[in-house]
């Protein structure tokens, strides 16, 4: 009896002991699976993060490129133009035509050529964000989305949130950018804010959200 009672006691330790090692076998595996699925997260926001950045990076980069080749040629053709126009005016002077030099200097557009400019950044700007004036429409008020006349595809409210949208936020850039006064680009954002559906401090953190191509 005392043997069987010695060896019930020794089974008891034994099963005891094995039941505290599997108990710390079980917190141990619980800890490290919490570990991993810490680990796995930190790794799912890291890769998160890489892939906007390198969406952010890639839309910059497309940004850069497209409006370098589109100020490049503009500037290009616009200095031809200011070169012919020399030319002549040169051509005119040492013939001493003076009403010929008045009718040259009467026939430059500059209204005209802003427009052209302001089309041509229209359609690049477009060309990269296409859904733009649908996104922009989607953060104002039904009632309040911006129409455009025939013809158009920016106006002067889609130009300036365009402008923010390719990351130029001061106000005094754009201002400059679009022959405008900085009071009257505070104008155009406010009112446009007052017709919004987000938060007024949103707004624009909003309109960097609508997508490129």
């Amino acid at each position: 009896m005392e043997q069987q009672k010695n060896s019930l006691m020794i089974y008891g330790i034994v099963v005891t002991l094995l039941l505290i090692l599997l108990i710390i076998l079980a917190i141990t595996v619980y800890r490290q699976i919490n570990k991993l699925k810490a680990a796995k997260k930190i790794i799912t926001s890291a890769h998160e993060h890489l892939q906007n950045t390198n969406i952010k990076l890639s839309e910059a980069n497309s940004i850069k490129e497209k409006y370098i080749a589109f100020f490049f040629d503009f500037y290009s053709k616009f200095y031809n133009k200011i070169e012919r126009f020399t030319v002549q005016v040169e051509e005119k002077a040492r013939d001493r035509k003076i009403d010929e030099i008045k009718f040259l200097i009467n026939n430059i557009h500059l209204k005209r050529e802003k427009e052209a400019l302001l089309l041509n950044f229209d359609k690049i700007f477009l060309s990269l964000f296409p859904g733009f004036v649908e996104g922009f429409n989607a953060l104002l008020r039904p009632e309040e989305a911006i129409k455009l006349k025939e013809g158009e595809l920016l106006n002067p409210d889609l130009r300036i949130f365009a402008l923010i949208r390719m990351g130029i936020h001061d106000t005094d850039k754009i201002a400059d950018i679009l022959e405008y006064s900085v009071n009257t680009i505070y104008a155009y954002k406010a009112k446009i804010k007052n017709k919004a559906i987000v938060n007024k401090d949103e707004f624009e953190r909003e309109v960097m959200q609508i997508k490129a191509i």
